[in-house]
């Protein structure tokens, strides 16, 4: 799944488009709409947990930190004199629950922190404008930006997941 980012000015050209991508087979789950408090965006789809927090990060660090714990904790249980022989498996299984559990704790974290993406566009927000989030699943990366962009020239394309465009903020 590919995530986009598109800066549209105001509520009303974003309601427009929300109908438009609706009407192109794109489900309401798959859209999320960020605005400050001074913009209405009445019944229009806000972003859901995923897109609106930290989570997908911090599950990738935790699980990679708490995983590269784990090998470590059982190279090191290995080679300390007196400790226990580790096979094969058992050190595959620290591996994997020094991952599940990092990846655990992290994203405790990670759920209550706002999305850094969506950060890169704050300043963009706070004087008005509404950050769209599109999730492609039903339709392609580029039909999502032929649809959104050729039709409304006047939205920003703020780039996808892991290469937000920092111009656009």
């Amino acid at each position: 799944m590919s995530k986009l980012y598109f800066l549209v000015p105001n509520a009303d050209l974003a309601a427009r488009i929300v109908a438009e991508l609706k009407l192109n087979g794109v489900y309401e789950e798959d859209i999320g709409l960020v605005a400050n408090d001074q913009v209405a965006l009445d019944d229009l789809p806000e972003p859901d947990l995923i897109d609106r927090s930290d989570i997908k990060p911090a599950l990738k660090q935790g699980a990679a930190v708490g995983g590269a714990t784990g090998l470590a904790a059982g190279v090191l249980a290995a080679v300390v004199p007196g400790g226990f022989v580790v096979g094969g498996a058992a050190l595959a299984g620290m591996v994997l629950a020094g991952g599940a559990f990092g990846a655990w704790a992290s994203s405790l974290i990670g759920v209550s922190v706002p999305n850094r993406e969506i950060k890169e566009f704050e300043r963009s927000i706070d004087q008005g404008g509404v950050l769209l989030i599109l999730n492609t699943t039903e339709i392609g990366r580029d039909e999502a930006k032929r649809l959104v962009i050729h039709h409304h020239p006047e939205v920003e394309f703020g780039g996808e997941e892991g290469a937000v465009i920092s111009a656009a903020s």
